[in-house]
């Protein structure tokens, strides 16, 4: 998350290209193992056991090594002992950027307040971004009126950070009037009124993020676009429900649909959220349904 969050900023201020910055994000990659192989490689897990885990994953809604702890592979010790060596990810991203010589120490810390500030973070808020931690940073992103979203909007970023993007990062909410014009995909979670969600195109997200899932390269924002769109939305909205189903709480999923929203919606409840997948924004926009469907 923080390589693209501050490089974006670095090339929206002119301080390094486009280029640069697929080139720094290629190297952070590099730099910072998947924690599944890192587990294997230590001798701490079999393959068979972190592909089990793996597995698990697309079932919950569950970080790998919070996982492989509740299944008995790892310990708690030995998590915390992995995740030292996966590294930071704030240091491998300032490590490539000091390395490279595109910033030096004094730069860097000076872009990082520079870019809190024009982000409109707290200094607590840019500690998150660093570390990546979605579920911390997401509340303070959304509106006051949209709080109650949090969850749902959490397991979704989740899910696209997991499968598509792990430095996938969103950008601040905001309450708006109407679905978005853009082509969208969205899905209706059936309850005592209910929830709708919804994946809206904006500069090239969605077809960024359908085209990882799918492991096919998009040209055109065309149907097959949608359907895959659909189906991880419908893959992030089953995590969500159940996790919810552990606990007593039992939604219903309606199918993905891209055609245009017809639910009867509470007023003033849609709230909407960029979300930055590759360099590439979508929208992730979410409402209360005034009645059951």
């Amino acid at each position: 998350m923080i390589g693209y969050v501050l490089g974006n900023y670095l090339v929206r201020t002119g301080k390094i290209t486009r280029e640069a910055l697929s080139d720094i994000l290629r190297k952070m990659e590099d730099s910072r193992a998947q924690l599944g192989a890192l587990a294997v490689s230590e001798g701490l897990m079999t393959p068979a056991q972190a592909e089990e885990i793996n597995l698990l994953q697309a079932e919950r809604d569950a970080y790998f090594g919070d996982l492989a702890v509740e299944e008995g592979y790892l310990t708690p010790e030995q998590l915390k002992e992995l995740m030292k060596k996966q590294g930071d990810p704030y240091l491998c991203c300032s490590k490539v950027l000091i390395q490279e010589g595109i910033l030096s120490e004094r730069e860097l810390g000076e872009a990082l307040e520079e870019m809190r500030k024009e982000e409109g973070l707290t200094p607590e808020q840019l500690e998150e971004v660093k570390r990546g931690a979605v579920e911390k940073l997401l509340p303070g992103f959304l509106p006051e009126e949209a709080q109650d979203y949090a969850p749902l909007a959490g397991t979704v970023l989740r899910t696209v950070i997991r499968l598509a993007d792990r430095n996938a990062y969103p950008g601040r909410g905001e309450m708006c009037e109407r679905f978005p014009e853009r082509r969208q995909v969205h899905q209706a979670l059936v309850f005592d009124g209910g929830l709708v969600d919804c994946f809206a195109e904006e500069e090239g997200g969605l077809m960024e993020l359908a085209g990882i899932f799918a492991q096919e390269e998009f040209t055109d924002l065309n149907e097959d676009v949608m359907d895959a769109a659909g189906e991880f939305l419908n893959c992030a909205n089953g995590l969500y429900i159940s996790g919810l189903s552990r606990k007593g709480v039992f939604l219903e999923l309606k199918m993905p649909s891209a055609e245009r929203s017809a639910h009867d919606l509470v007023p003033g409840s849609l709230c909407s959220i960029p979300v930055y997948v590759r360099g590439r924004s979508l929208r992730l926009v979410l409402a209360k349904i005034a009645e059951e469907l």
